[in-house]
């Protein structure tokens, strides 16, 4: 079902990141090569340099405290993607909504909402083919926001197989059995 509303990044906001980029591409087109190699993650270079911050983290309140929490997992679920694991699968909430907005070549964009339901299938039936190419994302400039009950982390998302960037976020919230799972989650995809 395709729902034509108003995608989460402006146009503004994307010619503005489209600069940044620009301007800061060979740095992250050498992290994404040290990740290449097997050090790790962007997020776990991020996390890496957050944790140096020995005092901060001893003295860290309960929101800082949850804020780390969600984004150790997020990057263990980012692992899990890049390897192609289905177990990524079971940290989305049964009423989760994927909120995907593609965007051409000249900037039109239209947007497709799917729940958890649609997701299980479309991910059994991508996943031979991106595996196949290599089609994994990998994250950079990672932060977490709390808002009310959820955990809201935003990303720079770099697509190896299409080669570009774009802007990724994703809420996380606590279910009744206390677990964090993903509730909702926007991605920006390029046809």
């Amino acid at each position: 079902m395709r729902n034509r509303t108003r995608p989460i990044f402006t146009r503004k906001r994307r010619q503005r990141r489209a600069r940044l980029v620009a301007g800061l591409s060979g740095i992250v087109l050498s992290l994404t090569a040290i990740w290449a190699l097997g050090s790790g993650s962007l997020s776990t270079l991020s996390a890496v340099a957050a944790s140096a911050k020995q005092t901060t983290l001893a003295s860290a309140g309960p929101a800082e405290q949850t804020a780390r929490e969600v984004l150790g997992l997020f990057d263990k679920l980012a692992k899990m993607g890049r390897d192609f694991d289905e177990a990524v699968l079971g940290y989305y909430a049964e009423g989760a909504v994927i909120h995907m907005t593609g965007l051409d070549d000249v900037g039109n964009a239209s947007m497709v909402n799917m729940s958890t339901a649609d997701l299980i299938p479309l991910f059994h039936k991508a996943k031979p083919l991106a595996q196949e190419v290599g089609d994994i994302s990998t994250y950079s400039n990672v932060r977490a926001r709390i808002h009310g009950e959820r955990v809201i982390v935003r990303a720079t998302r770099y697509a190896h197989w299409k080669q570009y960037f774009s802007l990724y976020a994703v809420a996380f919230q606590r279910n009744a059995e206390g677990d964090w799972k993903i509730v909702e989650e926007w991605v920006e995809v390029r046809r």
